[in-house]
Order: structure tokens, then sequence, then C-alpha cells
């Protein structure tokens, strides 16, 4: 497969944060799609290739931030930002067969769903049931052992 690399995508792939800004400075277009990794800007071989210090230059220039490349710099509030949109992008476009949005918009309207699922497949309305835990099996049986031993290996048994 042929890719069509700009320079600013190998300066992006190899680190070189100082060609990124003289590159940036005479002009280079940092959205330019091209990258070996995935077809995309500087910014998805910069992502690639983990040149952490060219994304984070990238960004401080204006380069689009999705997702993961916002994750990958630790950048929480884009992060939940982000996430958020689609959510919301998601229920709107995703409507339930009643029209009514996939998503509840309040812990009311959840509770409010989930009542409506129990009783129609024949639950009783409320909170969901809780399985009973199983007993830690497994980990008493190896508590028996080391204390067995223990008591085994002191002096005077």
């Amino acid at each position: 497969m042929w890719h069509h690399e700009t320079p600013l995508h190998w300066a992006a792939s190899n680190d070189d944060v100082d060609l990124i800004d003289g590159l940036v400075d005479a002009g280079a277009d940092i959205e330019h799609p091209g990258s070996s990794i995935s077809g995309g800007p500087p910014a998805e071989s910069a992502v690639g290739y983990a040149q952490w210090k060219a994304l984070r230059r990238l960004y401080q220039l204006g380069a689009t931030m999705n997702l993961s490349r916002a994750a990958a710099l630790g950048l929480m509030p884009l992060v939940t930002g982000l996430v958020t949109a689609a959510h919301r992008r998601a229920a709107r476009s995703f409507p339930s067969r009643s029209g009514t949005p996939a998503a509840p918009a309040s812990s009311k309207q959840l509770a409010t769903w989930r009542d409506a699922a129990r009783t129609s497949t024949g639950a009783p309305p409320g909170p969901a049931r809780r399985r009973p835990s199983r007993p830690r099996v497994r980990g008493r049986r190896v508590a028996h052992r080391i204390r067995r031993r223990l008591r085994v290996s002191q002096p005077g048994s």
C-alpha cells in the first residue's frame, strides 16, 4: 500500500519537535492526510509510533484531537467531553422502539425504564435481586494449609 506522507508526517513519527515547528512555520498543513499508520494526519503518525512529544506539540499547534489522541496525552477533561458528546449523539441517533431516547436523562427515568422492563418480563418491579455471593472456598483452603504448616514447623510441636 502506498501512502502519501509529508515531511510533517515524518517529523511526527520521529518525535522531531523542532522540525515540526519549522515545517508548520513554513506553512505545512497540520491536518494533511497520508499517515503510514492509518492514512490520517501527522497526529496519527505520532500516536502510531508512540511519539508523545510530537503529539503534544501538534496539539499545541492546533491539530484536531480525537478520543485516542486525547487519551494518549492524558487530557482527561477533553476525553470526558468527547465521550459525553459521543454518548449524547448516540442517544439522539438511536431512539428506542417506543420513540424515547436510548439513554435515560436521569436516575428516576432509569428506574422507570428498569421497572417497565422487569414487569414486561414477569419479574416484580423494584431493584434487581442480587445473586448470593459464593463462599471463598479456595481462599479458605489455602489459609488452612498455611496454618497447618505453621503449626507443624513450630518448635516443640
